[in-house]
Formats: C-alpha cells, structure tokens, sequence
C-alpha cells in the first residue's frame, strides 16, 4: 500500500505501490520491509518477497521508482530484477521484514527470524558498500531466551533507532521488534535498549529482559521507523483489531494506524506522540485549575465526543480516566495509574483487568506530578503516562459518543490542570 503526507498525519491514498506477480519470485505476496533513501538520493523500498514454490520461501527484494523528477509522488515502482538476499541464518522459512539504514558510508540491515542457538527470536544483521551485495555479521542480539519467553521464537519487524537526547546527542539505541510464534500467549513489541557500534557491528544490550512500550496488551505491534529530517526517531504501528472476524467483515476494515510517536532520551526512554497531532486540534471544550473530582465531573458530564484529547495533572496518588458511551454501558473502559503501587492498567465494566502486566518489569515510578495524556478516536483508546509509558486500547460503540470523568482512590484529590479538545478528522 503507499499513502502520502507533509505532517505524517494527514494522508493521501495512492495505487498500490508494489504487487505480487505469478511466476516472479514475490508471487505468494509483497510483505513487510522499509523503505531508505540511497547514497545517490534515490529512494527505495526493501520488502519480503514470498514465494512458497521455493523453500525457504521467504527472501528480501527491491524496488525503486522508475521515475522520481517525473513522478513525485512515487507512484511507479520497478522491482529489481533478482532476490536481493536469500536465507542464510536463522530458523529456514522464517526470514522476513527488512529494516535497512546508511551509517558510516556502509548500508546496515536487519531482517526478523530465529535464532537456533538460544531457541527464541532474533535480528539477522548484515552490512552492505552498495544495498545489493550484502555480507553476514550474525544475530544482533545475544540474549537469555529462558527469561525472555514471551517473545517469542521469532522475531518480526526489526527496528533499530537513535534515542537522542534534548542537545541532539545520541545517548543509546532501542531495539524494537514484535514477538512471533509465542506459546499460550498473544503478539506484544518488545525493545532493548543499548550501545550500537557501527564500526564493531554490535549492538550491547543494557536490560537482560525485553521492556515493552506499551501496556495495552497486543493491541500495539507491528513497529516501522526512521528518522526524520530534523533528527527525530518516529515510529509507526498497526492498532490490532479486538472485534470477531464476523464484525469485521461486516464493517469491511480491521486494523489501522496508531498515533506515530517520537522517542527519546531524558533520564530514560520517553516517548509521545508527534508534535504534528496537535494540528488536529478543533476547539478546546473545557480547561479548568486546580479542581476537585466532583467538581470537575460535573463540568465533564455536558460533553459527548468520538475524537478528544486530555491533557490532565494531579499530585495525587492515584487518578483514573474512564470512558463511557452514552448508548451502552458495558462499553466501559478505566485506565488507571496508582502511584504508591506503580501500576499502569485498565479494567471494563465488569472490573477485570484489560491491559499488560507481566512481572515487576512492568511497573512505572512517577516522581512528582502524574501527567496524562489521553487520546479517543472513535474505537481507539492511546494514553500516555508521563511520557514513560504508553497504553492502547480498543473500545468499540455502535451508536453514540462517549462520555469521560475521573476518578480517584486518594482522599480529597485534586486536579492541578486538565484541557480537553475536541479533535477534526485527519481527512478530508
């Protein structure tokens, strides 16, 4: 698929940029990759080319615009015409979602598979002088697969990026990638962080177990990213859809996009959604200081919307948002973050937790004042904790807007600051 933006929010659909072809060698499918610009300027796309009349049957291709001064919107593609590299590490047939980059006048790739000598998933790295003919280094990430069961035996859609921090200096990268092949459990996108040395071609992790970004349990996957022109790690990913397939085919869509978000380096990894987001805000329904919880539901009962963004801050220990629709009352989801235990969740109408929680690797401190950042767009829940931690969520309404409120465990708690906008569609 290939759509275009200026802001990475506002889109415009375009034909189909690549399609498989009988008797070629991506003829079962064009699969997940990325795409670079080349050491002359020129773009590219590497993808997974599938083919099940040869085994393995999963290998990296490439494609180009057949024309960029012509067409700028790149809506002609040529593919290359051999394999740009077949398998020759990793788990045979599990070899797919090329991530490629230029650093140090050499292109680096990684591509998502399994690891033989640990029993889990990995990243296959290769380095390359031109992006055609490319050399092995090996797995990217030595690691314990007995305290990292939960991702996986294989790993799809490997990202590595710089986390910079607020001078532009990179301090560490993150190693992102979604979990496959997971015995009784469900695909979450897990991350390392660590030291890449490009000269070395290592990547040194720092945590021995795989952190994950989001809480939202499976929701959040299927991770893309590159840096922007002003230095920017952004990461793109696919919402999953929690309906039956009977309503899905029924509605004729199941996934879509998540906000994009930015991450970076402050005492930590932070993350938030893109500054460009913000364009989409239509007028602000409410703004108050300094407010009780009753208080400030009362004011909040009066608004309905599918599309909101709030931005709240309490000194208190524990704050929730919930949603409501106003046509159905099991359609009821509560995030809640509680300081003094340090949980980050969020439960339905009948009070069962909905989110993430593995073990202790999942608790978030907050130190000072809790600040939310709460995003509804129609099914989709995002919510930001502190810039430290990200949950979302599906809540699907027939019918109707919703409603939100707060609420607290903590005596007598108060609201330092909360906005809420209503948000315009980011089409047309």
């Amino acid at each position: 698929g290939h759509l275009a933006s200026k802001d990475m929010v506002h889109w415009k659909d375009l034909p189909l940029a690549l399609q498989s072809e009988n008797g070629f060698y991506d003829e079962l499918g064009c699969w997940s990759g990325s795409g670079m610009i080349d050491k002359e300027g020129v773009p590219r796309i590497y993808y997974t080319a599938g083919n099940n009349n040869r085994f393995p049957n999963q290998a990296v291709a490439l494609a180009q615009p057949e024309d960029t001064e012509e067409d700028p919107l790149l809506k002609k593609w040529k593919k290359y015409p051999s394999l740009i590299k077949e398998q020759d590490i990793g788990w045979l047939g599990e070899f797919r979602d090329p991530f490629v980059w230029i650093e140090q006048e050499n292109y680096f790739m990684l591509v998502g598979t399994g690891d033989e000598h640990n029993g889990g998933g990995n990243a296959a790295l290769y380095v390359s002088a031109d992006g055609l003919n490319w050399e092995s280094c090996g797995m990217l990430v030595d690691y314990n697969y007995e305290i990292n069961q939960k991702c996986g035996h294989v790993w799809e859609l490997p990202v590595l990026l710089p986390l910079r921090d607020d001078s532009g200096k990179i301090v560490c990268h993150i190693m992102m990638f979604c979990a496959c092949q997971i015995e009784h459990d469900i695909v979450e996108t897990y991350y390392f962080l660590g030291n890449w040395d490009a000269s070395k071609k290592t990547f040194t992790k720092w945590n021995d177990h795989a952190m994950l970004l989001d809480l939202g349990y499976g929701t959040f996957t299927g991770p893309s990213g590159f840096v922007t022109p002003d230095k920017r790690s952004v990461v793109f990913t696919i919402a999953q859809g929690k309906r039956p397939f009977s309503d899905e085919y029924h509605a004729g869509w199941a996934h879509n996009g998540g906000l994009p978000l930015q991450l970076w380096w402050d005492n930590g990894l932070k993350m938030q959604p893109i500054r460009e987001i913000l364009s989409c805000e239509e007028k602000m329904l409410l703004e108050r200081t300094n407010c009780g919880i009753e208080e400030l539901n009362h004011d909040l009962e009066k608004i309905n919307s599918n599309r909101m963004y709030v931005k709240l801050t309490t000194d208190a220990d524990e704050i929730a948002i919930c949603t409501e629709s106003v046509v159905d009352e099991s359609r009821y989801v509560q995030v809640v973050y509680n300081r003094n235990t340090k949980r980050f969740f969020a439960r339905n109408a009948e009070g069962k937790e909905i989110s993430r929680f593995r073990d202790s690797c999942d608790l978030v401190e907050v130190e000072g004042e809790i600040t939310i950042e709460y995003f509804l767009d129609h099914s989709m829940i995002e919510v930001y904790l502190n810039q430290r931690k990200a949950m979302t969520l599906r809540n699907y309404v027939a019918d109707g807007e919703r409603k939100i409120s707060v609420s607290s465990s903590s005596t007598n708690a108060r609201v330092s600051s909360i906005q809420l906008w209503n948000m315009k569609s980011a089409y047309d």
